[in-house]
């Protein structure tokens, strides 16, 4: 399944929102980034309209760290009911790591083959 929080993680991948704060729900215009597929908009035609600048895989790979230890530290603040940081929860760290463990894959002889999106691994 797929989540809002999640979803804002990718569209952050492609460039498509400009930040992925911790401290910040995902962009209110979200659902405008994103191809219309209830009115058949193309591929084609949703690229004409988007700003879409993947972001680097050092990028891609150092928010992915960060978010790693977000979630750690999210879900030990929710374990001990100390107060969270900013106005989103454990739950929407958690979506966000989950898309970026999903899209950023590492490759060598100590890794793993990329797991698929209900595979990943949410261990910390």
């Amino acid at each position: 399944m797929l989540h809002h929080d999640a979803v804002y993680a990718l569209a952050w991948l492609l460039g498509l929102s400009k930040h992925l704060d911790p401290e910040q729900p995902a962009d209110d215009r979200l659902i405008e980034l994103l191809p219309n597929l209830p009115a058949g908009e193309t591929f084609t035609e949703w690229r004409s309209r988007s700003l879409a600048a993947p972001r680097s895989a050092l990028d891609a790979a150092t928010v992915l760290d960060f978010y790693y230890c977000l979630d750690w530290g999210y879900l030990e603040a929710e374990r001990i009911g100390a107060p969270l940081p900013g106005e989103i929860d454990a739950n929407a760290i958690g979506q966000r790591r989950w898309a970026l463990e999903w899209a950023v894959v590492f490759r060598g002889p100590y890794h793993d083959p990329p797991a698929g999106w209900e595979e990943v691994d949410l261990s910390t």
